[in-house]
């Protein structure tokens, strides 16, 4: 790998989900202060939709094997997606009652930030070095909402 100070190269599939989920929000955020609000909820489906995948695609390809030899660091990443999909669901109702606020947005937002900067510093490098491209690319594609074919050895089981 030709990268620069641990990080994947930029055609790496592990690259760019987190930019992606923090412009979506930021996005979302400017529509909200906008007095029309007709393209807010369709918005926050499509902000939550991806976030919820990019979230389940790393509990499920990459933080099992990333909890063997970093627990602790696991352990964060997880109680940071918990601490998310708590505050999708408060916003999701708050978005419909018109409470949506300002300081609660900006405090998601730098949570948000902090962990993307965390897992980019972290877990995407640790999985670059360590975790099958196969496995990569599995991540990538469940991240982005895409159908995920799995291996078949020559018994026919489907590999993980």
């Amino acid at each position: 790998m030709s990268a620069k100070r641990g990080h994947p190269p930029p055609s790496h599939p592990l690259r760019g989900h987190h930019k992606k989920m923090v412009k979506l929000f930021e996005d979302l955020v400017a529509e909200a202060k906008k007095d029309d609000r007709s393209k807010l909820r369709p918005m926050w489906a499509t902000f939550e939709s991806a976030l919820l995948a990019h979230i389940n695609a790393e509990e499920a390809e990459l933080l099992p094997p990333y909890r063997r030899g970093h627990p602790v660091e696991a352990k964060a990443i997880e109680e940071d997606h918990h601490f998310f999909r708590k505050v999708l669901t408060e916003f999701g109702v708050d978005l419909d009652l018109h409470l949506m606020r300002a300081d609660a947005v900006e405090s998601f937002l730098r949570r948000l930030g902090d962990h993307a900067e965390s897992e980019d510093g972290g877990l995407y490098p640790w999985a670059a070095r360590e975790v099958s491209t196969e496995v990569q690319e599995r991540f990538r594609r469940t991240a982005e909402g895409l159908p995920v074919t799995k291996k078949k050895d020559g018994s026919g089981i489907g590999l993980p």
